[in-house]
C-alpha cells in the first residue's frame, strides 16, 4: 500500500493493474516479503540498489528532491491530523520522517519534528527510543549544513532525549514532565511550560520540581540493561568505532553504541561474575575474566568465543593487554603473562592477592597492585621487578599509566589517589577528597587529568598538575567500580554497584541540590515551612520549603542518618543513626543537645507523637523503644529538654524493624519489618503503663517491608516493600482494602497526603508516584535522577507539597499541578455516564410502556 501511494500521482495510489505488471517483471530480483522485514520489499542482490543509486541518484539535487518527497509522505503518515500531535501516526512514518528531512535539508521542518515533545513521546511509545536517538546523531552529522540557531535548539533536545532515554524507553508518558525538570532557560522546558500554561495542549497533571538546578545535568546518558553490579567498562581503541564494552556480576558482557546508548550485543559464556574486561592489543578481540577463574577471548565483531585460557587457582581480578601480550591478575597471589599464541609464558608471584595490573602504553613495563599495599613495576623484556612503590596504607585496587610512560596513578582503600614518578619511584602528589575507599583511577589521553571512582558513590575528575578537583559527578546510588575517559577526553564513563553505566560531560562546575550521598529520611516541620533530610553522608540538612535553599547543616552522627522527625512545636529535631544513637537537636542553634542510647544495633527510624509526650524508635536489634518527654523549656540557646526511656518492646518482629509510625490522634502506633509483617498497637494514650499493646498483625507482602503510613482519617494504613506493591489496610477490622500496583521495583517510601485523598510512593525504579487513594490509580508520576529512597508530604494552605530524596543525594521539592482539573474531569465523566444511564433507562421505560 505504501509503495503504491509513493508511485502514484495527485495523492492517488498507483493502479493495481499497473503495479501487477511492474511486479511481475521485478519479482525474480526481489526477496520474498518477510525475509528482510515483514511486508517490506527488498532486492535479493545488493548490487542492484547500488546500481540504481549510481544511475538515478548521482545528481545531488535530484536525490535531495526524492528525500523531500519521502519526507513529506512520511510526515503525513506520522502526523495524519497535521496538528503536531503525532496521534495515530504510522510506525514507519515516525521511524523515517526525520531521516528524510535531514537528507533533504528541510531544517525548519526537521526542527518542528525533533523539537516536538509530542513527536518524542509518540516515537518512544512506538518502541523506537534508540531509533530516535539515532535521528539526533544523524542530525549532528549534518551540523555544518544546519543554521546555528536551529542547530543549537536541536542539540538541546538531543541532550534531553539521550540523557533520559533509559526512562523514555519504558515510560514515554513522562516525556513532558521530564522536559519540565530541565533548566528553565532550556528549549524543552520552555516548550513544556508553554504547552501546559499557555496553549493548554498538555492537560495531564504533573509534579513540578520547585528547587530544580538551573544548569544542565552533567550526566548525558545512563545505560541500565545489566541485571546486577557493573564491574568494568572499556572503550574500543579504534577511533572509527563507537563501541564500549561492560561486564557484570550477571555473567555477561554488553556491547553498546557509545553515541546512542543502544545495546548491540550481549556476550554469554562465563559461569560467574565478570570482574574485568579489555580490548586486545590489536582491537580485534575482547578479553574478560572473573570469578570462574577463566579468561575468555571474544571476537569483537561477531561476539563469539574464540579462546578460553585457564591456569589461575583463584578469582581473576583484572586483565590488561599490551605488547602482543595479555596479563591477568588474581587472588591466587599471581599475575600470569599470556603471549600472542595464548600460551602462559610467565607467572609473576606476589606476597598477597593481586587486584590490578596495567601495561605501559609503550609495552615495556607492567604495573601490578593489590593487597600488599604497594605498586610493583616489572620489565616486560626480562620480567624482573625493577621498582616497588610504597605509600598506601591499605590495599591498592587499581593502577594506570600516563600516555608518556613517565607517571603512574594508583587508587586505594585508604581513600587516597597517588601519582608516582616512574623514573625515581617516588610519590609526586596525593589526591585526597574521597570519603571512602577508592576503587579506580585512570589518566586521560593527554595526562592532564585523572578520573577516580570510590565507594562513596562519587566520580571525581582531578587536575593532574595541581591536584585540585575539577568536578564531582554525583548520580550513582552505589559504589563506583570503574571510571574512564572516552578517547576524546570530553566525557567520562563510570560503572557502579547500582547496575548502571553513566556517561558524564566533563566541565568545571556542576550545580547540585542535596547531600553528597544517599538521602535516607525526610520530614517536614509541623508548619510545613521547613524540611529536614538525613543522609548516608552522616549529616542532617534543614531546607526552606518555599525556596529549596539550605538553612542549616547538622553534624554529629558517625554513620548513616536513617530517620528524622520534628517535635510538634518545631523546636527540636530527633534523628536516628546507624551508630545506634538517637540525637536531639536544637533547631535554633543547630546543636546536638542530647543523645539517647539503649538500642544495640542501628536505629532505623524515629517518630514523635502529636501531643509531644512520646518518641518511638525502632532498630535492627528487633526492638521498639518508647521515650517520654518530661519537659521542653526555654527558647533559642536556653532551650532545655528532659527525656527518658520508659518502655522497651521486644519479640514484636522476627527480623530488623525498619519503620515505625503514630496515627494522627496518637492512639495507634505501627511498625514494619524485614519479616514482611506490619504490627498495629494501642498506645494506651491516657493510661500508658510502659508498653504498647499489639492489637493486629497484617501479613500479605511477599518480600521485606520498607515503609508504612497512617491515613489522616484514622481508618487505614499503607504498607510498602520490596515486592513493589503498596497495600491499604483497614485498621478497624484488620482487612485489606486494596492494592496500588504500578512500580517496577522495590517501594522504599510512602505517605498519605494530609487531606487523605492521595497516596505518595517512591521506588528504586526512580519514580515518585501520586495515587488516587480511592480509585488506586496513578494520578501523576515524576522521574528522579536516581533511585528514590525517602519522601514526605505536607500541605501549605490548600496546596500539596512533597519532599523527596534519591540515592544520588539529590533533593526534590515537588508540587502537583493540575490535580483539580483531573478531579473535575472525572466528575464530568461520571456525570456524563450518569446522564447516559438515565437516558437509556428512560428509553427502556418508554419501550416497556409502548409494549404494554
Amino acid at each position: 500500500t505504501e509503495l503504491l501511494m509513493l508511485l502514484g500521482k495527485d495523492n492517488k495510489p498507483l493502479p493495481q493493474s499497473t503495479w501487477s505488471r511492474l511486479f511481475r517483471s521485478l519479482q525474480h530480483y526481489l526477496r520474498p516479503p518477510g525475509e528482510s522485514g515483514e511486508g517490506v520489499l527488498d532486492f535479493f542482490h545488493q548490487q542492484l540498489p547500488k546500481a540504481v543509486r549510481r544511475l538515478y541518484l548521482s545528481d545531488e539535487l535530484y536525490e535531495s528532491q526524492i528525500h523531500e518527497f519521502l519526507a513529506n509522505y512520511f510526515w503525513s503518515e506520522a502526523d495524519p491530523k497535521k496538528n503536531d500531535t503525532w496521534e495515530a501516526g504510522s510506525t514507519r512514518g515516525l521511524n523515517y520522517v526525520a531521516y528524510h528531512q535531514i537528507k533533504s535539508k528541510q531544517w525548519s521542518k526537521l526542527k518542528s519534528t525533533l523539537c516536538s515533545l509530542s513527536f518524542i513521546e509518540a516515537k518512544c511509545a512506538a518502541g523506537m527510543t534508540y531509533d530516535l536517538v539515532a535521528d539526533y546523531i544523524e542530525m549532528l552529522n549534518a551540523k555544518k549544513s544546519i543554521p546555528k540557531f536551529d542547530f543549537d535548539e536541536l542539540s538541546e533536545y538531543q541532550r534531553f532525549v539521550l540523557g533520559r532515554a533509559h526512562v523514555l524507553v519504558h515510560s514515554p508518558n513522562l516525556t513532558f514532565s521530564m522536559a519540565y525538570t530541565l533548566p528553565q532557560s532550556s528549549h524543552p522546558a520552555k516548550q513544556a511550560h508553554t504547552r501546559y500554561y499557555e496553549t493548554k495542549i498538555e492537560k495531564r497533571p504533573f509534579l513540578k520540581w520547585i528547587n530544580k538546578p538551573q544548569t544542565p545535568n552533567p550526566c548525558i546518558m545512563t545505560l541500565s540493561t545489566h541485571d546486577m553490579v557493573v564491574r568494568c567498562v572499556v572503550v574500543c581503541p579504534d577511533k572509527n568505532s563507537r563501541k564500549i564494552v561492560s561486564c557484570s556480576d550477571d555473567k555477561t558482557l554488553k556491547v553498546y553504541d557509545a553515541l546512542t546508548g543502544e545495546e548491540l550485543q550481549t556476550l554469554r559464556g562465563h559461569t560467574n561474575s565478570i570482574l574485568s574486561c579489555c580490548y586486545s592489543w590489536n582491537g580485534r578481540q575482547i578479553v574478560s575474566a572473573g570469578y570462574d577463574k577463566t579468561i575468555m577471548l571474544w571476537n569483537a565483531e561477531t561476539g563469539l568465543i574464540e579462546k578460553e585460557l585457564k591456569g589461575h587457582k583463584g578469582v581473576i581480578t583484572c586483565v590488561s593487554s599490551g605488547n602482543k601480550m595479555i596479563a591477568s591478575a588474581s587472588r591466587d597471589k599471581s599475575v600470569k603473562i599470556w603471549d600472542s599464541k595464548y600460551v602462559c609464558t610467565k607467572t609473576l608471584d606476589h606476597s598477597d592477592s593481586v587486584l590490578g595490573c596495567a601495561f605501559s602504553p609503550n609495552g615495556k613495563y607492567l604495573a601490578t597492585c593489590g593487597e600488599p599495599k604497594e605498586v610493583m613495576i616489572w620489565d616486560t623484556s626480562s620480567w624482573s621487578s625493577i621498582k616497588t612503590l610504597s605509600g598506601h596504607d591499605k590495599a591498592v585496587n587499581c593502577v594506570s599509566w600516563s600516555k608518556d610512560n613517565d607517571k603512574i596513578v594508583s587508587a586505594s582503600d585508604d581513600r587516597k589517589v597517588i601519582i608516582w614518578s616512574v623514573r625515581d619511584g617516588r610519590s609526586t602528589r596525593q589526591l585526597t577528597g574521597h570519603k571512602d575507599g577508592v576503587t579506580s583511577a585512570v589518566y586521560n589521553s593527554s595526562g592532564s587529568r585523572i578520573v577516580s571512582g570510590s565507594h562513596d558513590n562519587i566520580v571525581t575528575v582531578w587536575d593532574a598538575s595541581s591536584g585540585k578537583i575539577v568536578c564531582n559527578f554525583i548520580g550513582h546510588t552505589g559504589s563506583i567500580f570503574r571510571a574512564i575517559f572516552t578517547l576524546d577526553d570530553e566525557n567520562v564513563i563510570s560503572t557502579s554497584f547500582d547496575r548502571s553505566l553513566k556517561v558524564w560531560e566533563v566541565r568545571e562546575s556542576n550545580e547540585s541540590v542535596g547531600h553528597e550521598a544517599r538521602i535516607l529520611s525526610i520530614a517536614f516541620s509541623p508548619d510545613g515551612t521547613k524540611v529536614c533530610t538525613g543522609s548516608r553522608d552522616k549529616t542532617i540538612k534543614v531546607w526552606d520549603t518555599a525556596t529549596g535553599k539550605e538553612l542549616h547543616h547538622l553534624k554529629g552522627h558517625s554513620s548513616n542518618v536513617f530517620g528524622v522527625c520534628w517535635s510538634p512545636d518545631g523546636k527540636v529535631i530527633c534523628s536516628a543513626g546507624r551508630d545506634n544513637v538517637l540525637k536531639l537537636w536544637n533547631v535554633a542553634t543547630n546543636n546536638s543537645i542530647k543523645d539517647l542510647t539503649g538500642h544495640t544495633a542501628p536505629v532505623r527510624w524515629c517518630v514523635w507523637r502529636n501531643d509531644g509526650k512520646h518518641v518511638l524508635s525502632c532498630s535492627d536489634d528487633k526492638s521498639l523503644r518508647i521515650w517520654e518527654v518530661e519537659s521542653i523549656t526555654g527558647e533559642g540557646e536556653g532551650l532545655k529538654l528532659e527525656i527518658k526511656e520508659v518502655g522497651v518492646m521486644t519479640s514484636m518482629h522476627n527480623a530488623e524493624i525498619v519503620m515505625c509510625a503514630y496515627s494522627k490522634d496518637g492512639r495507634r502506633a505501627a511498625s514494619c519489618s524485614e519479616d514482611k509483617i506490619v504490627k498495629l498497637y494501642d498506645t494506651k494514650k491516657g493510661s500508658f503503663e510502659g508498653t504498647y499493646v499489639t492489637i493486629a498483625s497484617f501479613n500479605y507482602h511477599s518480600k521485606p517491608l520498607k515503609a508504612i503510613a497512617f491515613s489522616p482519617d484514622l481508618k487505614s494504613l499503607i504498607s510498602a516493600g520490596d515486592d513493589s506493591v503498596l497495600v491499604e489496610w483497614n485498621i478497624r477490622n484488620a482487612k485489606m482494602n486494596g492494592q496500588f500496583a504500578g512500580h517496577s521495583d522495590s517501594v522504599r517510601a510512602c505517605d498519605v497526603t494530609l487531606d487523605g485523598q492521595y497516596v505518595l510512593s517512591g521506588s528504586t525504579d526512580s519514580t515518585v508516584r501520586l495515587w488516587d487513594k480511592q480509585t488506586k490509580k496513578i494520578s501523576c508520576s515524576f522521574a528522579c535522577l536516581s533511585r528514590l529512597c525517602a519522601l514526605h508530604s505536607t500541605m501549605i494552605g490548600q496546596k500539596h507539597v512533597f519532599a523527596c530524596g534519591d540515592g544520588s543525594g539529590s533533593f526534590y521539592i515537588l508540587s502537583p499541578e493540575g490535580l483539580e482539573k483531573e478531579k473535575q474531569l472525572e466528575l464530568d465523566q461520571a456525570e456524563q455516564q450518569k446522564e447516559e444511564i438515565d437516558k437509556n433507562t428512560n428509553s427502556i421505560d418508554l419501550i416497556n410502556k409502548a409494549n404494554e
